[in-house]
This record gives C-alpha cells, structure tokens and sequence, in this order.
C-alpha cells in the first residue's frame, strides 16, 4: 500500500485499481480521487491470490461504434 501511494502524484485521475489474478471483476475499483486510493487498494489486495495489484489509467469510450 505504500509503495503505490508513493506514486500517487504521476497517476492522471481517475484511474483502475485492481488484482493481478482475480477472475472477472472481483477487486477492481475506479478511483476519482487520491483520497478513495488506500481502500481501492485493499480491496484488490483482499482478493488477489498473489497480493499483486495494478494501477492504470482509466480510459473512457469516446464515440459510439454499431
């Protein structure tokens, strides 16, 4: 937990927080703010297996495909 609120300032907002291992959704969250950031992560680190996680950039579908 930590370690990634380190590098809390290089993330762009919103972002992804989830498990490296989990299947489907389970423990991932969208986190608007750096303040909702510690409990997106213990969410994902509850349900990982290995106790990995990932941050990424949260990207939204612009447009609209048929």
């Amino acid at each position: 937990v930590e370690d990634a609120l380190k590098d809390v300032d290089y993330f762009t907002w919103p972002v992804i927080v989830k498990p490296v291992d989990s299947a489907g959704s389970k423990g991932v969250t969208k986190v608007e703010t750096p303040g909702e950031l510690p409990n997106a992560i213990e969410t994902a680190l509850a349900v990982s297996i290995s106790k990995n996680l990932i941050i990424e950039d949260f990207l939204e579908k612009e447009g609209f495909l048929p």
